[in-house]
């Protein structure tokens, strides 16, 4: 039926940690918690924390 493509490719925290650290953040400082599940970054006071998604993501300060 033709060629088969993958649009997105699931990576371990660690693999999204390592290519963040190889400079993405390069300038920048990590702000905590660092590099966590999207669910996980910040979440609002008495909200339990839950890493059900499988997106990472990082914030960083000039």
């Amino acid at each position: 039926m033709g060629v088969r493509r993958e649009l997105a490719a699931g990576r371990a925290r660690v693999d999204v940690t390592e290519f963040l650290d190889r400079g993405l953040f390069d300038g920048y400082d990590l702000v905590e918690p660092g590099v966590v599940s999207a669910l996980d970054w910040r979440p609002r006071p008495g909200e339990a924390q839950t890493s059900s998604t499988a997106i990472y993501g990082g914030v960083g300060r000039l």
